[in-house]
């Protein structure tokens, strides 16, 4: 609450300043400082989930795929170019699988979250979600033929605070959070990507 209370004050004055100010040249550099701050909120938010991921009790339940993957893919509905990827969901109805809603939740909305964010604006841009059995692992595969991980990257995005490049969005910290989830499952997760073409997240967890 310390933290976040100073930036969200300062994110609200930058409200503020977008009303009151005219000058571009003074909006450019208010729009500089402001996209600062909400990367400095978005990994406080991270840190924060981080905590709550490490500390959060075990509660199985029944895993209704079908219902969670689509609540994901709306909660991206603001998203740019939201609108011109075509969702696919191919998920085996006959798995019955029993875990914490909140960690895989977090699994398939960070992955989910990414591919819509990366995506690319054509007309065939696709986001992908497989849910299958193989022998005693659930098998969570998110694909996508966006922009796609420079192969020199592909062993280093798990890593706190890493970003492949200047411009990747984002605080660092999505895909450390992803991995500890996954690893909270005793599961792992694997990645195939080739650049500006398509990325492939394989998540293998074992039932319970």
């Amino acid at each position: 609450h310390d933290l976040k209370g100073p930036i969200s004050s300062l994110l609200g004055l930058h409200n503020l300043i977008t009303l009151e100010i005219e000058d571009g040249k003074a909006m450019h550099y208010f729009h500089m400082y402001h996209t600062q701050v909400q990367r400095i909120n978005n990994i406080i938010i991270g840190l924060i989930n981080l905590i709550r991921l490490t500390h959060l009790e075990s509660n199985l339940q029944k895993i209704d795929f079908e219902n969670l993957i689509e609540e994901c893919f709306q909660s991206y509905s603001y998203f740019p170019h939201f609108r011109d990827i075509t969702f696919i969901k191919e998920i085996d109805v006959a798995i019955v699988f029993n875990s914490e809603w909140a960690i895989v939740n977090t699994v398939l909305q960070n992955l989910i979250e990414n591919a819509i964010k990366y995506s690319r604006s054509e007309a065939d841009s696709f986001v992908k979600v497989s849910v299958a059995k193989e022998n005693e692992f659930l098998i969570m595969t998110v694909e996508d033929n966006g922009q796609g991980i420079d192969h020199d990257h592909q062993e280093k995005i798990f890593g706190m605070f890493y970003r492949a490049n200047n411009l990747a969005q984002g605080s660092g910290l999505g895909l450390y959070i992803l991995k500890r989830a996954v690893e909270r499952l005793n599961g792992t997760i694997s990645v195939e990507s080739v650049l500006n073409k398509f990325s492939k997240f394989i998540v293998r967890i074992p039932f319970q």
